[in-house]
């Protein structure tokens, strides 16, 4: 075994790795590492230290029995900047476990100012402690004891599992912040009148935000269950591509005068993935909303027709204009949507529009037993 490790040690560790292996909040990460770190080595307080270097604020969070008077807790932030552990990892980078008596003897601890403004009260004859990599801030687990008796055993154990806290805390900032982005799309979508359906890596809805569960139910009110109902449940099946890519056109469900649409958006957790669920009512035409773009009507035409496919020959027969002219309106055209072909202009206008039947080119009309847009 490493460094006097034990199999009751090694198991130990792996049993306290399991329970910080589940995403969790940053708040809740910091209180059940300072709560779990006594099994893996024995102290008499163990604290999580966060410092921000560009401010000077800090964060201390302590063992629960601990409660730091207002006064400690502003002389305990004061020393920081010299306490030997804090110097030696700014100067060195180097976050591996160190004891204070690794730099200090009994003598120069006790002269030290951290030991006689604050450590004295509370005990600590010796810390063992690790830092996290983190660019702007210094976040250091202490371990204090009444005496100096940490061992090579200690600190092989806390080298062994530093990097898995490094991985749960990386996890907790990464929820966090999807989190704070989902907030931020839900409250956009509700405002909106949208909702979202938040999907697990295996295609299951994970949840609802917005009015997305309202929309659903009264659209397919024969689903049942907590399920997709089928017919998107079909559409994300066969509208996405092998390479896993977010469909090309959204779903739509239409029931007149008001269609459903869904949207496939990438998630906040990287696998996961979300369905952006709106109801519209009627909507501009192909011609109307490019007449909106400030395309000329003719300019409109031929857009509109050459984004069904037609070729610059059979718009210039259709419209009893020669291909030249043509192809003036179309160069035009495509200047005033912003797009380089007629293929971007096709995606564009399918897009804006958000139909696929006789109302947008190149569209299948939609089914009408079904009111579902058969081109999807």
């Amino acid at each position: 075994m490493r460094s006097g490790l034990t199999q009751h040690d090694v198991d130990t560790l792996v049993s306290t790795i399991a329970s910080l292996s589940e995403p969790r909040s940053l708040a809740q990460l910091r209180r059940d590492t300072v709560a779990v770190l006594p099994s893996l080595v024995r102290s008499s307080l163990v604290a999580w230290n966060e410092l921000d270097l560009a401010s000077g604020a800090a964060l201390v969070v302590f063992d629960d029995w601990y409660e730091p008077t207002l006064e400690q807790g502003e002389v305990f932030t004061s020393i920081m900047g010299e306490h030997p552990l804090v110097t030696r990892y700014l100067r060195t980078g180097d976050g591996r476990p160190y004891k204070i008596s690794d730099f200090l003897d009994e003598d120069q601890y006790h002269t030290s100012r951290i030991y006689r403004e604050f450590y004295r009260q509370i005990g600590a004859e010796d810390q063992m402690a690790f830092e996290l990599p983190e660019p702007s801030l210094v976040i250091g687990l202490a371990l204090n004891r009444e005496r100096r008796d940490f061992t090579e055993r200690d600190r092989s154990v806390l080298n062994l599992f530093r990097p898995y806290l490094v991985q749960a805390y990386q996890t907790a900032e990464a929820l966090e912040r999807s989190q704070e982005v989902l907030a931020t799309l839900t409250e956009l979508a509700t405002d909106a009148g949208d909702g979202l359906v938040m999907l697990d890596t295996t295609g299951r809805i994970a949840g609802f935000a917005g009015g997305a569960s309202d929309l659903l139910r009264r659209w397919f009110p024969d689903t049942h269950g907590a399920g997709l109902p089928d017919d998107v449940h079909d559409w994300l099946r066969t509208g996405r591509h092998s390479t896993g890519l977010v469909p090309s056109a959204p779903f739509v469900y239409e029931r007149a005068p008001h269609k459903l649409v869904v949207r496939l958006l990438p998630g906040c957790n990287g696998d996961d993935r979300m369905l952006l669920v709106s109801e519209r009512g009627a909507t501009l035409s192909a011609l109307e909303w490019l007449r909106a773009c400030g395309l000329t009507r003719r300019e409109a035409e031929v857009v509109e027709l050459a984004s069904g496919g037609h070729t610059n020959i059979q718009i210039a027969r259709r419209l009893g204009i020669s291909s030249r002219t043509v192809e003036k309106h179309m160069q035009r055209g495509l200047d005033k949507l912003g797009v380089e072909n007629r293929t971007a202009a096709a995606s564009l206008l399918r897009d804006a529009t958000d139909r696929r039947g006789s109302g947008t080119p190149g569209g299948a009309a939609a089914d009408e037993n079904t009111g579902r847009d058969a081109g999807i």
